[in-house]
C-alpha cells in the first residue's frame, strides 16, 4: 500500500519492497505448512503437505502473470505499477481477514489432547 500510494520516492521504494518481501516470506515457507499440519487430521496430513506444493506453484505463476497483466494493461509508468501494488494490498488485506477465521491456540492444544 505504501508503493502504491509513494513508491515514486525512492526510499519509500526500498520501505515498501522490504515489506513486501517480509510478507511473502510469512506466506510462502514454514507457517502455511504449520496452519495445514493443525486445521488436518493426521492421516491427511502428508496430502495436505502435497496440496500446499501445488498450490503455492500455481499461485505463484498465476499471481505473477495476472500482476504483469495488469501492468501491462494499464500503460507505461508509474500509474500502472501503482495499480498493480494496490491490487497486492488488497489481496494481503483479504488474505488477513480470511486468517481470522482459523482455529486459535487454545482450540490447537484441544486438539491435540
Amino acid at each position: 500500500m505504501i508503493f502504491a500510494i509513494i513508491g515514486y520516492q525512492f526510499s519509500f521504494f526500498i520501505l515498501s519492497g522490504l515489506l513486501i518481501g517480509l510478507g511473502l516470506s510469512s506466506l510462502l515457507g514454514a507457517p502455511v505448512r504449520y496452519i495445514m499440519i493443525n486445521e488436518f487430521p493426521e492421516s491427511e496430513r502428508a496430502s495436505g503437505q502435497g496440496l500446499i506444493n501445488i498450490n503455492t506453484s500455481t499461485g505463484q505463476l498465476v499471481g505473477g502473470a495476472l500482476i504483469g497483466a495488469v501492468i501491462a494493461s494499464m500503460g507505461e509508468g508509474i500509474v500502472a505499477y501503482e495499480s498493480a501494488y494496490l491490487i497486492l494490498a488488497v489481496s494481503a488485506f483479504l488474505i488477513t481477514f480470511l486468517a481470522l477465521g482459523l482455529k486459535g491456540r487454545s482450540a490447537e492444544l484441544k486438539m491435540l489432547r
